[in-house]
């Protein structure tokens, strides 16, 4: 009769030791960083590079308006300057000019479209910061107690192993056998 005891005994070891198999292994696969954080990571990467890049077009047209100024100011001046006299190179330097403020214009509106990108760039990448470093302090504070249940589990198993090591060896080993192989 105290071999049946034994043999319960046993089992329930065995069962107790396959629940903390299965939370073991629930764990690892929890202790991964989620798809939802690496899609929010991705998201604030791609919002970051879109921001420097419209952030650059918006300088390199800054820097072509502010090149334009300087070649229009020089032609008036050349033209206001009494410097070209002959009818033909004054209309030659009137609408170059003219192409130079046409050119000016459209690159000023590329700068300010730019600039207003930018700017909603920044809006979303700060939104975006934010949900992100949200989801990264959710997910580092469940991951301690993620890492401390699988540490009391993990010392939980050594235990439930040397329980039945110690139960297995006061058992007839037929009834051993016989159990494992049912089992």
């Amino acid at each position: 009769m105290a071999d049946i005891a034994k043999l319960f005994e046993l089992q329930k070891i065995d069962i107790t030791v396959n629940k903390v198999r299965r939370r073991l292994t629930q764990l690892k696969s929890l202790l991964v960083e989620s798809d939802e954080i690496k899609t929010a990571r991705t998201r604030t990467e791609a919002l970051e590079k879109e921001q420097q890049e419209w952030h650059s077009r918006q300088k390199t047209a800054e820097l072509e308006v502010e090149s334009l100024i300087n070649r229009i100011k020089e032609s008036e001046n050349r033209l206001m300057g009494g410097q070209v006299r002959n009818p033909k190179e004054l209309e030659a330097l009137q609408s170059s000019i003219e192409a130079l403020q046409r050119q000016q214009s459209t690159i000023e509106t590329l700068s300010v479209e730019a600039l207003l990108r930018t700017e909603e760039l920044t809006g979303q990448l700060t939104n975006a910061r934010q949900q992100f470093q949200t989801m990264q302090q959710a997910w580092s504070t469940s991951q301690s107690e993620l890492t401390e249940e699988e540490a009391k589990l993990k010392r939980a198993y050594l235990h439930l192993k040397k329980q039945r090591e110690g139960l297995t060896e006061t058992l007839d080993k037929a009834l051993l056998q016989q159990y494992e192989y049912l089992h």
